[in-house]
C-alpha cells in the first residue's frame, strides 16, 4: 500500500510541474502554436489601410479595373479597417489553408474589411518566392476565395 501512495504522490508532483510549466510559457510561444490575428505594426498596417481605402473608394480606371477583376465592391474608405476579432482571423486562416491545400498550417494573419463585405488577408510568413510583395487573399463575407491581389 505505501508503494501505491508514493507512486500517486509522484504522479501528482509530475502533473503539477507540467501544468506550471505550461502556465509559464511566454505568450509569444503560445500564439505561435495557434492561428489567429497578427498584431498590427506601425509601418505596414497603416500603409495597407491607406492602399485598401483608396482601392475600394477610388473611381480611377486602374482601381476600378482591379476591383472588377477581384469582385470587390466600390465602398466608402471609412468602412475599411483592420480586424482584431479572433473568430474572423481563424476563419480567414481556414480559407487560406484550404486554398493552399495546407489544412494544418498555423498562421498569424492581418485581416482587413473592405467595406462591401469582402476581406483582404495577408500572412507575412508566406514565402514570396523572390517577389517584392506578399500575396493578399481576397475573400467574400463567407470566407470563400475570390482572388489574389499581388504586385501592388
Amino acid at each position: 500500500m505505501p508503494v501505491k501512495i508514493a507512486a500517486l504522490r509522484l504522479s501528482i508532483a509530475a502533473a503539477t510541474i507540467l501544468l506550471f510549466s505550461v502556465a509559464c510559457v511566454p505568450n509569444g510561444l503560445v500564439a505561435q502554436s495557434s492561428s489567429g490575428c497578427l498584431p498590427a505594426d506601425t509601418t505596414f498596417v497603416p500603409m495597407h489601410l491607406d492602399y485598401f481605402r483608396k482601392l475600394v473608394s477610388s473611381k480611377e480606371p486602374t482601381d476600378s479595373t482591379v476591383r472588377a477583376q477581384l469582385g470587390i465592391s466600390l465602398a466608402s474608405a471609412s468602412k475599411v479597417s483592420l480586424v482584431t476579432a479572433a473568430k474572423t482571423c481563424v476563419s480567414a486562416v481556414s480559407a487560406i489553408n484550404a486554398r493552399l491545400n495546407e489544412p494544418n498550417a498555423v498562421r498569424q494573419v492581418w485581416v482587413f474589411t473592405l467595406g462591401g463585405g469582402d476581406y483582404a488577408v495577408e500572412d507575412r510568413a508566406i514565402d514570396k518566392k523572390g517577389a517584392e510583395w506578399m500575396p493578399v487573399f481576397i475573400l467574400d463575407r463567407r470566407f470563400n476565395f475570390k482572388g489574389i491581389l499581388s504586385g501592388w
